[in-house]
Parts: C-alpha cells; sequence; structure tokens
C-alpha cells in the first residue's frame, strides 16, 4: 500500500522501492509507532472521529502485532515503505476497514511527525536527561 500509489498506472519498478524503502532502517522503531498509533487512536475515539468499537479494534490489532513483531513472526516488506505504512496494512489485513480509519486526521499527524516523534520516544531513554523528562509512551503495549 502506498500513500502515492493512485497516481501511477504502471508498477513500482523493484529497484525504486528499494531505494525509497526504510524499513530496514526504522523497524527497529516498531514499538514507538505502535505506541503513537495507541494514542492516536484514543483521541480520535474521545474526539468521536473513530466509534470507541473502532478504538477497540484497533488497539487490540495494534497489540497482536507488537507481539507478532516480539516474537519474530512479523513480515516486513519493502512493498510497505516504511514501519507505520508495514503496521497499518497489517493491522487492516487482521480487522478490516477499521485499520485504515486509524489514518484519520493524519494530516496534522503527517510522517515527518510520525518519524520524528518515533525516534524521540527510540532515543530518549538512552539519554539519561530524556528519562527524566520524557512523558513518551505510558501506554502499557
Amino acid at each position: 500500500m502506498k500513500l502515492w500509489g493512485g497516481r501511477f498506472t504502471a508498477e513500482t519498478d523493484k529497484a525504486v522501492e528499494a531505494f525509497t524503502a526504510s524499513i530496514h532502517f526504522d523497524r527497529r522503531m516498531y514499538a514507538e509507532d505502535i505506541c503513537g498509533s495507541i494514542v492516536h487512536a484514543e483521541m480520535l475515539a474521545k474526539e468521536n472521529i473513530i466509534t470507541q468499537t473502532d478504538k477497540k479494534d484497533i488497539i487490540e490489532g495494534l497489540k497482536k502485532i507488537y507481539r507478532l513483531i516480539e516474537k519474530d513472526e512479523f513480515e516486513f516488506s519493502d512493498a510497505a515503505e516504511d514501519i507505520h505504512m508495514s503496521i497499518e496494512q497489517k493491522l487492516t489485513d487482521m480487522i478490516g476497514e477499521g485499520g485504515k480509519r486509524l489514518h484519520t486526521g493524519c494530516a496534522y499527524r503527517t510522517l515527518c511527525w510520525k518519524r520524528r516523534s518515533g525516534m524521540k520516544m527510540l532515543l530518549c531513554p538512552a539519554i539519561p536527561i530524556c528519562r527524566e523528562r520524557s512523558p513518551f509512551c505510558s501506554v502499557t503495549i
């Protein structure tokens, strides 16, 4: 699933896919991405943008995906481009249309924002001053 895939009629060349994919690097940010997605789903439900049922399904699905990755049973693919799209694609495969609703409101939650937040959550535990001040991910997965 490519965000820009609808703009072209031909399939993406495999060399281009490999060049533009960041999954080989950002796959290590899976916990941070899942954490951010859980918080995003909670916000969407709190603001009545998605239903409580969607929220429950999304969060349960994300937690299952987390466990699959932890057990090394999750298949990462260059075709999904990055960790967020890999997780969102698997979520949609697992729970159906509700998985796509996690993308709601993503004009605010841009790819740049997700990557920056994920990197902060990934790196902050390694930096003593950040551990003391960082409110990132108080969500239990």
